[in-house]
């Protein structure tokens, strides 16, 4: 009788009607694309930053898929709109794995991706976050950062205002993952070297900071530095604090470079100064100068850095795809680790062996509406 069900589910496994196991961490299991999940804020206060990268995204798959794809494989992009909240974004990374079988997830804001950590890292789902959360690697084998980290942002802001002495000092930091974040790296850089004179909590969506204004006031600190997305809230403070103080300055990391804050009157925004990528401050590299005029015959306008990374993010996975010569997604974040001097639309970018990405960071001004890097 055992001998007969062997045989019966030899045939069936033959026949196709019973399929063999797939490896759980295998990106491709044999169809004709690949799908990547991409976990973006596309409602929500946070949208105009997801559709940034959504924009990257899909430029960049587009491009890949013209070339021939991934060894003659579509690359194919499922959304899922987390609304910015890590909530939203757990539900979306459990239904693209139990679901749609994806092995593969791009994320963003950094609540979101450190959210969907443990899930992805249980899984063995590649990861790929759009995130400056200094935890994102921790304890982690399939997850690779693909925006520049808060440790990099923070340590060129911090030499600046050490170097400068920007000193006292008063510190705006949004109440999320990605505030901690920039903190604690800022600090690191800053403690015992500059006065935080005053620290205040930027609640998300907040609007109105009179009341907190009134106290740097009062203090009669010059001096404001601001952590956040550059949304709404960095917008509202930036003009409460103008008004109330015209000779306060702002300094910050490279959210300085969104379009809200582009969009601010230069006497608003007039030498602020800020931490930015080569591309963000207007400096494109070739592959970035080609990627921007057609970036800008499809949308009327520049791109900014979210979009690069977004764009750099799949071109940096579709290179490591062709090189691996296994579908594994842990051989495949070890081609990824591998990269040196990627010639990418954001600039040369390589990777450390832990999966962290690096580029080259400045230091920018607004003069007149307009991103000046600082000389070195």
């Amino acid at each position: 009788m055992k001998r007969l069900l062997l045989v019966v589910l030899c045939l069936l496994v033959g026949l196709g009607v019973i399929g063999t196991p797939v490896s759980a961490s295998k990106i491709d299991p044999g169809e004709g694309t690949i799908k990547i999940g991409v976990n973006f804020p596309l409602t929500g206060p946070l949208a105009i930053f997801g559709e940034l990268n959504k924009r990257g995204v899909e430029m960049a798959i587009e491009d890949i898929n013209k070339a021939g794809g991934i060894n003659g494989k579509k690359l194919v992009a499922v959304y899922g709109d987390n609304k910015g909240e890590a909530k939203e974004g757990v539900t979306i990374a459990q239904r693209f794995i139990t679901q749609e079988g994806i092995k593969i997830i791009i994320s963003t804001p950094s609540p979101v991706s450190m959210a969907i950590k443990p899930i992805t890292e249980q899984n063995k789902v590649l990861h790929l976050g759009l995130t400056i959360h200094p935890d994102l690697l921790t304890n982690t084998k399939y997850t690779i950062r693909v925006f520049p980290s808060a440790e990099q942002e923070m340590s060129t802001l911090g030499e600046y205002l050490v170097s400068h002495k920007i000193t006292p000092i008063a510190l705006f930091v949004i109440q999320d993952e990605a505030g901690r974040g920039w903190e604690k790296a800022l600090m690191q850089r800053i403690r015992g070297k500059i006065n935080v004179a005053i620290r205040e909590a930027i609640q998300p969506g907040q609007t109105d900071f009179n009341t907190q204004i009134a106290k740097v006031k009062a203090r009669k600190i010059k001096n404001i530095v601001i952590l956040e997305y550059g949304s709404i809230p960095t917008v509202s403070l930036m003009k409460q604090a103008k008004e109330a103080m015209p000779d306060v300055r702002f300094f910050g990391e490279i959210s300085f470079l969104t379009s809200l804050v582009k969009k601010l009157p230069p006497e608003i925004t007039n030498n602020a100064v800020f931490c930015a990528t080569t591309v963000g401050a207007g400096k494109f590299s070739p592959q970035g100068k080609e990627f921007a005029k057609r970036y800008q015959q499809k949308f009327n306008s520049l791109p900014g850095q979210s979009e690069c990374f977004a764009y750099d993010a799949i071109k940096v996975l579709a290179s490591a795809m062709k090189r691996a010569k296994s579908i594994d997604v842990l051989t495949l974040k070890k081609e990824i680790t591998k990269i040196k001097n990627f010639k990418g639309v954001s600039g040369t970018i390589s990777f450390s062996p832990n999966g962290d990405i690096k580029v080259e960071m400045i230091m920018a001004t607004y003069k007149d509406g307009k991103v000046i890097p600082l000389p070195k």
